[in-house]
This record gives C-alpha cells, structure tokens and sequence, in this order.
C-alpha cells in the first residue's frame, strides 16, 4: 500500500509541475492575445472600455488552433489549450457552477480532474475509457482515497470516517481505537478489526 501511495504522490507531483506550466503558459497566451487584439485596431481608432464576444480563439502560424476562451450555450465558461494537433489537453472552466480543471491524454479521455461540487473538493484520476476510477477528496470533513470499479461504483478506499464503502480507517463513537473495515458490495461489513 505505502508503495501506491509513493506512486500517487508522484503522479500528484508531476500534475502539480504540469498545472504550473499551463498556468504560466495560459497567462502569457491571455496577454499575448491581449496584445494581438490591440495591435490590430486602426491607429486612429479610440480605445474601447471592453470587448464582448462568445469565444476567442487563438491559432498558431499555421492556423491551428491552440487555445480557446469562450462560454458555451448551457453558460459553461472554458479556457482551453490544445496540443499542435489541435487535440484538447487542458480545460480550465467553470461547469455547472462549479470550478473544474482538467489534463487529459492525446484521445481526451485519460488524465487527471481537479473539481469541487458540494463541499467536495477532489483529485480524479480518469482511465482510458473516461470512467473516474480513483479520487482523492475531502468529504465530510475526512481525507478519502477511493478507489471505483468500472461501473463507479466504489469498492475501497481509505478515510478516517466508517460509513464509506471499502477499507476505512476509523474511529468508533467520535474518538474510539482506530480499526480496518471491509465492505461487500452492498456496503454490508464482512471483515472489521479490531
């Protein structure tokens, strides 16, 4: 278990890393789009206190596209970055109301989610097939791991609370001895210690 945790971090680090960049690269694109936009208004024309558009988009000198800031028909607003295939890589946003980053593979379907929806901030790592199988979040107020099979439905993890389904860390009656649980997949108790 240490060694997947070790692995995790990792991963979590690398993300960390990744995130920075992007957001370093997001920056300089806003401000060089910014500057592009200014550039390329009539000299005599006078300044204007704002712009208004659905989406801006912004290509590379062969006309791909590479990053997009726009609001969608539901009201999502996204800023995107794609790859020099024009394949989306990063999505920062907010989606229904809710703040959400995504870092995906070349096919957008593997990579890692940051969100938060109701109280539950989270780490989400995605597999090949779009399906979330791994969270790390806060959720009432305890750390959790979980871990989902491919259906979503949660089969382990590892929190400080025990009414989670999997292994859970826990504490009986608000402050008893930590113990180990194992949960059936009707989240009934097959196993606990001690």
């Amino acid at each position: 278990m240490n060694e997947q945790i070790e692995i995790l971090t990792r991963r979590l680090d690398r993300v960390e890393r990744h995130n920075r960049a992007y957001r370093r690269v997001g920056a300089a694109l806003l401000i060089l789009g910014g500057a592009v936009l200014l550039l390329n208004q009539a000299p005599a024309a006078a300044a204007k206190d704002e712009v208004r558009a659905r989406s801006l988009v912004l290509v590379d000198a062969k006309g791909t596209q590479r990053a997009a800031l726009g609001i969608a028909k539901n009201g999502d607003a996204t800023l995107s970055f794609y790859d020099k295939e024009a394949r989306s890589r990063l999505t920062v946003g907010i989606l229904d109301d809710e703040p959400t980053m995504f870092l995906t593979d070349q096919n957008r379907k593997a990579g890692v989610m940051l969100a938060t929806d109701a109280d539950t901030p989270r780490l989400v790592l995605v597999d090949k097939t779009g399906r979330e199988r791994v969270w790390v979040a806060v959720r009432a107020d305890s750390p959790v791991l979980q871990f989902f099979d491919k259906n979503r439905v949660a089969r382990s993890g590892l929190t400080t609370f025990n009414d989670d389904t999997g292994v859970s860390i826990m504490s009986e009656g608000g402050g008893g001895k930590p113990g180990v649980v194992l949960y059936d997949k009707e989240r009934k108790i097959v196993w606990s210690a001690p």
